[in-house]
């Protein structure tokens, strides 16, 4: 029997069960949640998630890398390298390898299978999905359509959301308001969320590419009923951006100050007040920069190693760990 989107339940275990990530922060965190299939769709997710071995007995030191390691991506619009994730976090290289074997095990960040690197860390993937989740002037790749509803409200910011409909193709869009906390818009008004319950080894590779926009419920329905066996839930947007919320709201929460290195700063030109953000060398001191507005070329006032410690409102990595300008 096809498992319909209204009445697929694929486990009644839902039970709100929770593990304390850091202290006073609560994963999942069910307050998010206010429609019985919303709750229902959590419960499964985090069944098949195999939930507790993900969050339990987790460490201090690993929890500092991957909320440096997300913060990061937020802020660079890309992954992060595992020697910017050191200096950032202050952190000894072997530290971080060891870090991202452990979240790799429990299936929280998406690495390389022969450099290692971070291809991805829920909600964000280096991978196209269909997916564009677009804040603060960055845009990513979100891992599917819960994981970019949940991104804004992790990071407190107000998001655009650019998917297309699983069915048809047809361009799907999302707004939000209130620092990601609350739908703004959604464009077409019919939109649904299918949040399909598959899981083989990887959530990039099985639960989040049956998680997914469709313009409307009949092109949910006729997509769910071409897939013999499928299994989940069809959700509003709302629904599904309260399941998001409840999975990454609590990510970034309360965490200490786990950014020793900012690796971001914002230049203001003299000569013509624009200001632009740029990315800073984690090794280098940058002694030139071309103001991309007026051209001016500005270099370091007398003192200062850099453009970025002259010019910028935030100084350089060397400065910031106190090791001195790294030029001689």
């Amino acid at each position: 029997m096809v498992a319909t989107a209204q009445h697929s339940r694929p486990s009644e275990n839902t039970g709100r069960s929770s593990v304390a990530i850091r202290p006073g922060v609560e994963m999942p965190d069910w307050s998010q949640i206010s429609s019985p299939q919303a709750e229902a769709a959590l419960g499964a997710i985090l069944e098949i998630f195999h939930f507790d071995d993900c969050f339990r007995k987790f460490d201090a030191t690993v929890d500092l890398v991957r909320c440096t390691l997300l913060t990061l991506y937020g802020e660079l619009g890309r992954a992060p390298s595992s020697v910017e994730i050191a200096m950032a976090a202050g952190l000894e290289q072997d530290q971080i390898e060891s870090a991202l074997a452990a979240l790799r095990r429990r299936d929280l960040v998406v690495l390389d299978e022969q450099s290692g690197a971070v291809k991805g860390a829920y909600p964000f993937t280096e991978r196209e999905t269909g997916h564009r989740i677009k804040f603060a002037g960055t845009t990513l790749n979100a891992m599917c359509a819960v994981d970019a509803l949940g991104a804004g409200a992790m990071f407190a910011s107000d998001c655009e959301i650019k998917s297309s409909c699983r069915q048809c193709g047809a361009p799907v869009s999302v707004t939000t308001a209130d620092k990601g906390e609350r739908l703004s818009a959604v464009v077409p008004q019919t939109s649904v969320v299918w949040n399909g319950i598959h899981y083989e080894g990887q959530a990039a590779n099985s639960l989040c590419t049956v998680i997914a926009f469709f313009c409307s419920p009949a092109h949910l329905e006729h997509w769910v009923e071409a897939r013999e066996g499928s299994k989940g839930f069809r959700l509003s947007v709302d629904e599904a951006m309260q399941v998001g919320k409840a999975l990454f709201r609590p990510v970034l929460a309360e965490s200490r100050k786990h950014r020793m290195i900012e690796l971001i700063s914002t230049i203001t030109c003299p000569e013509c007040a624009a200001q632009t953000k740029e990315e800073m060398p984690t090794d280098s001191c940058l002694f030139f920069y071309e103001c991309p507005d007026c051209r001016a070329r500005l270099k370091p006032l007398a003192g200062d190693c850099c453009v970025f410690c002259s010019y910028g409102d935030v100084k350089c990595p060397p400065i910031q760990q106190g090791d001195g300008c790294c030029v001689a």
